[in-house]
């Protein structure tokens, strides 16, 4: 008996192990340590997000911000919203989410109709309706009188998209 509690494959073990190491104040279960090696990984980060940051600060800064600020915020967010509300609610289940939100609040988010309606209907035709005309309505990307050019919106979709190939990457 005392041979699988001390079994470091044994899953009361991992469990207590947890239990004793990850702080009831934390919603996180601990991230394991990196070693002596986290420190060039964090350096290595940094380094990056600056050099990438240190372009914003030139003359040609504002042209880029715009370029991402125009194709990151836009269709991307519009995606991930649409792609969290329609798993929410047809994958995990409205039924399964408000029985969830029933738990946490105490008491039921009435009437349990209209957020099954909203959720499952009138938020994805919503979400739908915007990135249509927001489609429809495109325009080639300008700043003050400069227009950009067709690699700038080549460039500025490829951003979109790889935050939005985060989505399907992350359920597999």
């Amino acid at each position: 008996m005392s041979s699988s509690l001390s079994s470091p494959t044994s899953s009361h073990h991992r469990c207590l192990h947890l239990r004793l190491t990850w702080p009831p104040s934390s919603p996180l279960p601990p991230r394991r340590r990196l070693g002596s090696s986290s420190r060039w990984v964090l350096l290595a980060r940094a380094t990056v997000m600056f050099l990438l940051g240190l372009r914003m600060c030139t003359n040609g800064g504002m042209y880029v911000l715009q370029l991402i600020d125009t194709y990151a915020a836009t269709f991307s967010a519009l995606i991930v919203g649409m792609a969290e509300v329609c798993f929410i609610a047809w994958h995990y289940g409205i039924d399964r989410f408000l029985d969830d939100i029933k738990l946490m609040l105490g008491h039921d988010a009435p009437p349990r109709w209209y957020w099954r309606f909203v959720w499952k209907f009138f938020t994805p035709v919503i979400i739908v309706t915007i990135l249509m005309f927001t489609l429809v309505d495109f325009r080639t990307l300008t700043y003050g009188d400069y227009t950009y050019p067709l690699e700038a919106t080549i460039v500025g979709f490829l951003i979109a998209l790889s935050s939005v190939a985060m989505v399907p990457i992350m359920a597999i």
